[in-house]
């Protein structure tokens, strides 16, 4: 689990839809993982729960923030417009490798 632990900080999830990527746990925003930054009880807003995934937030193919979680979430709200939404599957980036793939040879 150590591995798995030190091994997220060299992924970066790049979007599609937002289905496939959650919200809070995966690293997705430029500021990292948002898991780690904002108060526990936030994590369980009926809207977006732990669980929730980034599609959550985006309606129409724009980021769409709940109104009562936007005060909360400012500080992820300014770097959202730098994350481009698409239209396919998210997709994983192993960020030390040219490519974007995971190797053995890169680890």
């Amino acid at each position: 689990m150590k591995e798995r632990y030190n091994a997220v900080h060299f992924i970066q999830y790049q979007l599609g839809d937002g289905n496939n990527t959650s919200l809070w746990l995966d690293p997705w925003h430029p500021s990292g993982i948002l898991h780690d930054q904002f108060p526990i009880p936030l994590l369980y807003d009926s809207t977006c729960f732990r669980d929730a995934k980034v599609a959550s937030i985006i309606q129409s193919g724009k980021w769409q923030i709940p109104e009562h979680l936007a005060m909360h979430l400012q500080p992820i709200m300014h770097n959202l417009a730098q994350v481009p939404i698409g239209e396919c599957q998210d997709e994983p980036v192993w960020t030390i490798s040219l490519k974007g793939e995971y190797r053995l040879k890169d680890t």
